[in-house]
Formats: structure tokens, sequence, C-alpha cells
């Protein structure tokens, strides 16, 4: 190392808990290499820099081990004239602690403190210390020249403080020795004075310049911390790294959706701290180096090891001499939209593979979805049912369809669910009768109605055949009963006949003749009710008055059963039909 001239004090004192940090430190400042030499030399040509100006450099791991090479120094007789101190050193002092400290003992020392972008700022550390001219600040990652820069000014600064100091100091001391002198060195004082008066022009010049550079820094510091706060306001995270990948900024939003802190994830490789698949990371950064932006869907991890999916924006950022520097990404989470979406599809998936016919209608009627059952069951192509009312595929006129869909459909609102038969037709007009589940479906405040049809129209056919076969097994069993009411009503025809060919009173002879006609018309009522239990049922039904059929059957059967047997009928009004949707008398499901 060169000697270093009296007057000037280049011993500076490093207080970093990472070794890494003490190295670069006595690369910048202290001997350098050969390989740097040619290096150091241009740098000095370029930014005014003494090429030979080295300093020694002194370091310690934590601020208890720097306060305790502070004293001895002092002790020596050879004080440090700054130090590089870290503001975060655990687990000891920080560097603000480390500062009041060191400065209750060497109170001169001029301090750099030096911090990362997320650590206390400015008016934390005056709110702790009062830093007044004695102290700077340096942002982490930091430039070679700046640190020589700081390296050159501050000891020079202390240099001439010390100098203010003694010259201040032995003023009175001077100026008295001075005066005894008057006469003989009037001059020598006076130039004396003036050495001090420039010497003192020069400290305040210096101060002047220190305390505009600060005002600078704290109108950086400022408009940075003003960015963040709306950076930290995003509900999306952002995030920014290096071109090595390593975490640079990570706004609160980033925290919210992955999990971690800022200080927990600063310098760390984000392809390992989010990405199970770093392949896929690297492809998009490949990409938004060489096109400057890249948006798309990538798969995340959180610290609580949970899967995440994210629709990303990254920005290509560059520097003042338009050279890639960094990567600002902008990341949405879309995990739960994702799985609803899966979902959605799901649910999609199942509906068209069911056998059952499945329509979606919103509260007009106008159906919103047929699955590929519905649509072949009616014969409809693939969206084909979209968009209509529901009416068109009921066995009605338009209007009285639709009548009877707003009927049943103000059931569902009152009941929610229905269930019943429906008599339906094709695209072609082909009728055929389904049975049909209706329900309602709310979701976000919007009503629609689900239908689940079902084509039970061989079914109702086998019914009907059935229904046919036990008539005439009835009808069968019947024949003997039948026979002996024939027999009955033959026999007085046959009697009042034979009697008609002889001579009988006018009265007599009615009276025959009515004994006919009473019989005849048993008979052809006795026929008429073999043809009702024969017929097929099928055809069009039609609302009857009960009081009036219960008369006729009595009619028929008190002339049809022997005369020792007493007929009574009792017609009630309908209080409760199980078909009727709403309990109501004579209201019946559409259809």
């Amino acid at each position: 190392m060169k000697k270093i001239t009296d007057n000037l004090n280049r011993r500076i004192l490093v207080i970093d808990d990472n070794q890494a940090i003490h190295d670069d430190f006595r690369k910048i400042l202290g001997e350098s290499d050969s390989e740097d030499a040619a290096l150091q030399a241009a740098e000095a040509r370029i930014f005014g820099a003494p090429a030979a100006m080295l300093f020694e450099i002194d370091t310690a791991s934590q601020g208890e081990e720097g306060l305790k090479m502070v004293e001895k120094a002092l002790a020596e007789g050879r004080p440090y004239a700054m130090a590089f101190v870290d503001v975060r050193m655990p687990p000891g002092w920080d560097g603000i602690e480390t500062t009041q400290r060191i400065w209750q003992v060497c109170p001169d020392l001029q301090v750099v403190i030096c911090t990362a972008f997320s650590d206390c700022s400015w008016n934390d550390m005056q709110e702790q210390i009062n830093p007044q001219d004695r102290l700077l600040v340096l942002k982490k990652p930091f430039d070679t020249i700046e640190i020589l820069q700081m390296a050159n000014a501050l000891t020079q600064k202390w240099l001439r403080l010390q100098e203010s100091k003694f010259e201040f100091g032995d003023l009175h001391h001077m100026v008295s020795a001075r005066t005894r002198e008057l006469e003989e060195s009037q001059a020598a004082a006076v130039s004396m004075m003036a050495d001090a008066v420039r010497h003192r022009e020069k400290a305040e010049q210096a101060y002047e310049e220190l305390k505009r550079e600060m005002a600078e820094r704290r109108m950086l510091e400022e408009k940075f911390r003003e960015q963040a706060s709306l950076l930290d306001k995003a509900q999306d995270a952002i995030l920014a790294h290096d071109l090595e990948d390593r975490i640079t900024y990570w706004n609160k939003g980033a925290e919210r959706l992955y999990g971690w802190s800022a200080q927990e994830v600063a310098g760390r490789s984000v392809a390992q701290l989010l990405y199970k698949d770093p392949e896929a990371f690297q492809r998009a950064s490949e990409q938004v180096i060489q096109t400057g932006e890249w948006v798309g869907e990538l798969h995340q991890i959180g610290k609580d090891g949970r899967g995440l999916v994210i629709v990303g924006h990254w920005t290509l950022v560059r520097d003042a001499a338009g050279q890639p520097k960094s990567v600002l990404a902008i990341n949405t989470d879309i995990t739960g939209r994702k799985k609803t979406d899966e979902a959605l599809k799901m649910q999609g998936r199942v509906l068209e593979s069911m056998a059952e016919g499945v329509t979606v209608c919103d509260e007009d009627g106008l159906i919103l979805f047929s699955n590929d059952s519905c649509n072949t069951m009616f014969g409809y192509k693939s969206g084909e049912l979209i968009g209509q009312h529901y009416s068109v595929i009921r066995s009605l006129p338009q209007d009285e369809g639709r009548r009877a869909m707003d009927e049943l459909f103000g059931v569902l609102r009152e009941k929610g669910a229905w269930m019943g038969e429906m008599n339906s037709r094709k695209k072609d007009g082909t009728p055929f009768i389904t049975r049909s589940r209706i329900s309602v479906l709310e979701m976000d405040g919007v009503r629609s109605f689900v239908a689940v049809v079902e084509d039970i129209t061989e079914k109702k056919n086998m019914e009907a055949q059935f229904l046919r076969s036990q008539r005439m097994e009835s009808v069968g069993r019947l024949s003997s009963g039948i026979a002996h009411d024939m027999n009955n009503i033959l026999t007085p025809i046959f009697i009042s006949s034979f009697m008609l060919r002889r001579k009988l009173p006018p009265e007599d002879f009615e009276k025959m003749l009515g004994n006919i006609e009473t019989n005849a018309q048993r008979g052809a009522d006795l026929i008429k009710q073999l043809l009702t239990v024969n017929c097929d049922m099928s055809g069009q039904r039609h609302v009857v008055e009960t009081s009036q059929l219960a008369k006729d059957m009595m009619k028929i059967m008190s002339g049809t059963f022997p005369k020792n047997i007493t007929l009574s009928a009792s017609t009630p009004g309908c209080h409760a039909c199980r078909r009727c949707p709403d309990a109501h008398h004579g209201k019946h499901p559409p259809g």
C-alpha cells in the first residue's frame, strides 16, 4: 500500500454482515490487482479522481464489533474518517442503532447508510437519529464510481472539519499571541486570518454542496415512495426482476396473492420461487426480451403450496442507454374463474350425456339451452330451439299454448316445481306424449326454469292396450249376467206380442204396447253399456256433470238389477283433485 500523507485521513470502516460486501469495498477502495489497474486508471481520467487514491479499509460483521474498532482507533490516535454501515445486520444492532452508538463516541465520523428500496426511509432515520450533515444514504445495488466519489468527498470533508475545528479552537490563542507581536508581525497575522476565512468558506461551500445533494436525494426518494404507494394499492400482483431472474420489486398485491413478504423474496430467483415448471417461465422470459412484451397464462404456486393460475402482462424495462435492464410483471389471479369454467364445462357434459331431454327457459318462456337428447326427441337440429318459446313443442295452437305455459310458469313461481304429462309435437307436427319434471333455478337474482322431458308415448299405448284387454275380460265375466238380463227383457216382449194377437180392450192393448216399448228401451240401454265398456278410451276428454251421470246410471241399474236390490246414490262435489297443481276445483295441469 502506498504511503498516505500525514494530513489526509483515508481510514474507512465497513460494517456489514456479508463477507462479499467487505471484499467488494476492498476491491473498489483498496489495493487493486494488475487486471483492474487499467480500468481504474480509465475511471480516474473520466471522473476526475486521482489514479493512485487508495484507502485503508477495515471491516466488521456486526455493529458491536464496529463500535469497538472505532473506540480502539480513537485510543490509538488514528480515528476513522468515514464508515459504510449496512442498515440490516441480524441478529444484532441494525445500521441506525450502530450509527447512534458510534456518534456518541466519535461524533465527527462521516457515515454512509447502505440500504435497499424496501428498507427504512430517510424520514424513518430522522425520527430515530439526527443525521445533520454527517449522514448519506447509499441505495443497493451501488456503482463503483458512486462509492469512490463518496469516499473521496467525505474523507476530504472530515479533513476540512478537523482543520476548521483546529483553527477555530486555537483562534483565540493565536489572536492573543499575535496581539503581543502585532507590531512585529501584523502582516503575518492578517495573512493567517485570511487563510482561516478561506478554509471556512471552502468548508461552507462543501457543506452547501452536500445539503443540495441530500435535498435531491430526498426528492428522488419521495417520488419513489409515491410511485410505490400507488403500486401497492393495485389489486394485481406487480413484481420486477432483473435479467438474472432475481426479484427487485414486490408490491402488496404480490404479498396477498403469493403469501411471501417483500423482505422474504428480495434477491431470490423468481423462477424457483413461483414456478413448478421453470421451462414455461423461461419461454415467457425469452419472448419478453425478444419482443419487449408478453401476455399469457401461467401456472404458479404460493407460499402454502397451493396452485395458482395467472394471466401475466410482462414488459421489458430498459436503462438510459436503451439496454435491457429488468422485467416488470403484472399478474392477475384467475384461479377461481378457471375452476368455475371447468365446473360449468363438466355440468354441460353431464347434461349433454343424459338420455332424457333437458331444456332451460328464461322467465318469459324463451328456450336458452336444449341438449342433444331433447333436440332428437322433438326432431330439431342442434341449437335450432334456442330463442324459441317453449310452447313451440306443445301440441296446442300458438296462442293457446302460450297461455297454458304462462299458467304453468305461474304455478312454478308459487310452488317451485311441477311434474306431469303433456301433449307434445315434433317439428314435423307428429303428436306424442311426454312426462316433464320442471323446477325453478335462481342464480344471482335471475330466475329460469329447467325441464327434464321423457317420451312416454309407447308406454301410454301399452297402457291403453292393457286397459282394453281388461275391459274385454270384464265383458266375458259379465256375459252370464247379461244373458239373464236379456231374458228378463225379452220375456215380457214375447208375452205381450202373444197377447196382442187376441182381441183386448183398448186399455189393455195400450198397456201391452207400453210394456214392449219399455223392455225394448231397456235392451237398447244394455247394448249401449256394452259398447261403452268395449270402446277405445283414447279420444278427447271432456268435463261432465257427475250428478247427471249418476242419475243416468241409477236409471239403467234400477231397470237391470232385480227388484229385491235397493239402490241409492250420493254425488258430493270435488274437494281435492290430486292431478290439480294448485288444488283448485276443476283446474288441471296444461295438456
